[in-house]
């Protein structure tokens, strides 16, 4: 997978983010401070995670990344 890895903020505290769309796709993984002005794009939602890649599902119940069938 190719990441689209967007750096948002400038403090010293930053961490990796999945944007997850409405379906549970996730649609980019971003870096962010978590404090700067930004907001995931409509119907869309941020979750902080080290291991999630465009592609993969997020399971709601689970909250865990699921990678998608070869």
């Amino acid at each position: 997978y190719n990441y689209n890895r967007v750096h948002l903020g400038i403090g010293g505290n930053m961490k990796t983010y999945a944007v997850i769309d409405e379906s549970g796709m996730v649609i980019n993984v971003i870096v962010w401070d978590g404090v700067s002005d930004w907001h995931p794009p409509a119907r869309c939602f941020a979750y902080g995670s080290d291991t999630a890649c465009i592609g993969d599902f997020f399971d709601l119940d689970t909250q865990t990344f699921i990678k998608p069938k070869s």
